[in-house]
């Protein structure tokens, strides 16, 4: 894939953006551009960050793959550790119903190895597309170095998608997976 964004920050907490990226259809085999505007606003209370925002996914030229979202997380540091909540809701998508995602991230740096500081993120998630088969489970385990301005990464993650049942894009790729980047 190639994907490129363009955002704007407030320092008040309001943002606005456009991603772009391509992508192919398992199911369709349709390949195209997506655009996705969005908007929303960041802001900590109390030590407690809350992040809520809307974004609209077109694909151009794509049969019935537009739809929208709204997002909602909050994060929080507990000593060196950092985990962060949320909540992506679409009540349009290419899938019949309302769909939710709900996910827990956490990170923790380990320290530095030869002065290269090092970090341990996790990730648990679930999505929910009420009244059809479309709902899986994932995890992943990463492990990540800063070195200067490069940044590298070790993830194994799992999703337990049946792809036999899953009207889900990307559903083929369900199961345990390591990457590098």
């Amino acid at each position: 894939s190639i994907i490129g964004e363009a955002k704007w920050n407030h320092e008040d907490g309001p943002f606005v953006g456009v991603l772009a990226a391509n992508y192919r259809s398992d199911q369709t085999h349709e390949t195209g551009i997506a655009l996705t505007p969005f908007f929303g606003v960041n802001r900590t209370f109390g030590g407690v960050n809350i992040d809520a925002g809307y974004l609209y996914r077109a694909s151009p030229g794509a049969k019935d793959r537009d739809f929208s979202e709204l997002t909602i997380s909050a994060g929080a540091s507990i000593g060196k550790l950092t985990a962060r909540a949320g909540i992506f809701h679409s009540w349009h998508h290419y899938l019949p119903g309302q769909n939710s995602y709900f996910y827990l991230d956490t990170r923790l740096p380990l320290g530095e190895v030869r002065g290269v500081p090092l970090s341990l993120s996790g990730h648990l998630g679930a999505f929910d597309a009420r009244g059809t088969a479309d709902y899986y489970q994932d995890w992943k385990l990463g492990l990540s170095a800063k070195l200067r301005r490069i940044s590298l990464a070790a993830n194994l993650s799992d999703a337990n998608v049946d792809a036999g049942r899953s009207r889900l894009e990307g559903a083929r790729h369900g199961g345990t997976r390591f990457a590098v980047s």
